[in-house]
């Protein structure tokens, strides 16, 4: 069975300590948080960490800026973008799906080739 180490990137800490108790409780290790991307991909590789979960706005930042921060030096590395403002998910692939609920962001961590029950 694959063992995923996920990071968690949100500026606020209750989201952050939210998120992570949810994956928790779905088996997922979540090995740290923290409050940026810089500094996520300043430990990320030292980590061994296979997941990145961003929780990211999207008013001021680029979804595809993101992903190619995480992904231009190890390809392997899986990444899942959330946006509260629209409850968005992005998962690298670019599949955008709307109307996120807790059992699809633990589908798209655990089967990178996830897809939406309703975008079959």
């Amino acid at each position: 069975m694959k063992s995923w180490r996920v990071l968690v990137v949100s500026e606020s800490v209750l989201f952050a300590d939210a998120l992570t108790h949810l994956l928790q409780e779905a088996g997922i290790q979540v090995v740290t948080q923290v409050g940026n991307c810089e500094e996520a991909q300043a430990i990320l590789s030292a980590l061994n960490i296979n997941t990145v979960v961003v929780d990211y706005d999207e008013r001021r930042q680029d979804d595809a800026e993101i992903i190619i921060r995480f992904t231009e030096n190890d390809r392997s590395c899986h990444v899942v973008l959330l946006t509260m403002v629209n409850n968005k998910m992005i998962v690298y692939r670019r599949e955008s799906v709307e109307n996120v609920t807790p059992a699809d962001l633990i589908e798209a961590i655990r089967f990178p080739t996830f897809q939406p029950k309703d975008q079959h």
